[in-house]
C-alpha cells in the first residue's frame, strides 16, 4: 500500500494513523469486515467461506474470529439476525 502511494512504510503508517486512527492493516481489516457484513445480508446465496475469501481473508476461521471481535457475534448469527428481521 505504501509503495502504491509513493511513500515509505514508516511514512505511510504515520499518515494512516493520523487520518484513520489505526494502522494500515488494521484499517484494511475494518474495511473488509464492513464489506463482508453487507455481503452477508445482500448475498444470501453465497456461503460464509465464499464471502470471507472474496473479502480478502485467507481462511474462514480467521474471518469468523475477526468478525466476532468487531460485531460481537459470528457471521452466521449476524446473517440470521438480519434474515429474521426481514421475515417479521
Amino acid at each position: 500500500m505504501a509503495e502504491h502511494c509513493g511513500l515509505g512504510t514508516t511514512t505511510f503508517s504515520k499518515y494512516c494513523r493520523e487520518l484513520v486512527n489505526s494502522g494500515p492493516m488494521e484499517f484494511l481489516n475494518i474495511c473488509r469486515l464492513d464489506f463482508a457484513s453487507k455481503a452477508l445480508i445482500k448475498k444470501a446465496d453465497l456461503t460464509i467461506t465464499d464471502i470471507a475469501l472474496a473479502c480478502g481473508f485467507n481462511t474462514s476461521q480467521y474471518f469468523a474470529t475477526c468478525f466476532r471481535k468487531k460485531f460481537g457475534c459470528t457471521p452466521n448469527e449476524y446473517r440470521q439476525q438480519f434474515n429474521y428481521k426481514r421475515i417479521e
